[in-house]
C-alpha cells in the first residue's frame, strides 16, 4: 500500500494535510471504516477511536502503519534495574511479552515479580541459549532456546483455566500450570539486585489476557511490531517515545498505554539509550 508523508494533519472531513495536499474524507470509528465499501481506490480516513489512518486499496481498508523502532534500553550487567512505578498483579490471564539481547555471559534477569520469587532469567554458557521461567509455572528450557549476543524475543502467557506457556522466538519452550495472584515488579534484576542482566531490552508488553493465539504476529518473523492493534494494558518502547538521544541515562520509560511507567532515581541504576534494536 502506498506510504505518505505528512508534517500535519486536519481530522475534518474532507479536510486536507497542511504541506500534503490529500485529503482525510472519513472520519469515523474504525468498525464503520472496516465495513465501507465502493469508495475510490486512494481514500484515506481517520479512525476516531484507534487514532490510525486508513487507505482504501479497491477492495479492502488498509491500516496505514508509521510504526518505527529506533532505540532500546542497555543495561550494564551490575545494577541497572528499571522497576514499575507500580507493580502489576493478575489474578486470572496474563501475558507478557520482552525483546532482549544479552551480551554477558552471566546469570540475567529479564523480568520478576514478588510472587513466589517468579523470574526470567537468561543464561550463556555451560548450556548456548538456556531460558528458564521460575515462579509462574516452573517452565524450563533446554539449551539452543537463544543465541547469545543476537535479539530474541520472549513471550509468556497464563489462560483463563491457569494453562502457561513460554515461548523464545515464536517457538514454544514449555508449558506448565500455576493457579493464584502473581505479579510483574521490575526489569533487569532479581529482588535484591542479584543477577543482573547484561545487554538490551526493548519493546516490553503486558496484557490482561491470554495472547497466545498472537504470539507469531507479536514475534513478526523477528522484527517488533506495532502492537496498538492488540491493546496491551502495557506497552514500554524502551525509548521511543522518551525525548532523548542515544547514550542518554534512562529514568523513566513511558507507557504507551499510560498506565504505569518504568521509573528509575538512583542515576548508578539508570540504563542507558541505545541504537541496538532488532532488524
Amino acid at each position: 500500500m502506498p506510504h505518505f508523508g505528512y508534517t500535519s494533519l486536519g481530522f475534518g472531513s474532507g479536510t486536507t494535510a497542511a504541506d500534503t495536499g490529500f485529503n482525510i474524507d472519513i472520519q469515523e470509528v474504525e468498525a464503520t471504516i472496516l465495513l465501507r465499501t465502493g469508495d475510490a481506490v486512494g481514500v484515506i480516513a481517520y479512525g476516531t477511536d484507534t487514532n490510525e489512518l486508513y487507505v482504501f486499496d479497491g477492495s479492502n481498508w488498509q491500516i496505514y502503519n508509521n510504526f518505527t523502532n529506533n532505540l532500546s534500553c542497555e543495561f550494564d550487567a551490575s545494577n541497572d534495574v528499571l522497576p514499575l512505578a507500580s507493580p502489576k498483579s493478575f489474578a486470572g490471564a496474563f501475558s507478557l511479552s520482552i525483546w532482549f539481547k544479552q551480551t554477558t555471559d552471566a546469570l540475567g534477569i529479564l523480568a520478576y515479580g514478588t510472587t513466589g520469587g517468579a523470574y526470567v532469567e537468561l543464561k550463556k554458557s555451560p548450556t548456548q541459549g538456556k531460558l528458564i521461567v521460575s515462579g509462574w509455572g516452573s517452565i524450563v528450557s533446554g539449551t539452543g532456546a537463544f543465541t547469545f549476543g543476537q535479539w530474541s524475543h520472549f513471550m509468556f502467557v497464563r489462560d483463563s483455566s491457569d494453562g502457561t506457556e513460554a515461548w523464545v522466538n515464536g517457538s514454544s519452550i514449555g508449558t506448565a500450570t500455576k493457579s493464584g495472584t502473581v505479579n510483574v515488579s521490575q526489569f533487569g534484576t532479581y529482588s535484591t539486585a542479584t543477577e543482573p542482566f547484561g545487554g538490551f531490552l526493548d519493546e516490553i508488553a503486558m496484557w490482561e489476557s491470554d495472547q497466545s493465539s498472537n504470539v507469531s504476529t507479536i514475534y513478526n518473523s523477528g522484527l517488533p511490531a506495532n502492537l496498538k492493534g492488540l491493546s496491551p494494558l502495557n506497552w514500554w518502547r524502551m525509548g521511543d517515545t522518551n525525548p532523548a538521544s542515544a547514550g542518554t541515562a534512562v529514568s523513566s520509560v513511558t507507557d504507551v498505554q499510560g498506565v504505569t511507567n518504568l521509573t528509575q532515581g538512583t542515576a548508578t541504576k539508570q540504563p542507558v539509550l541505545s541504537l541496538d534494536v532488532a532488524t
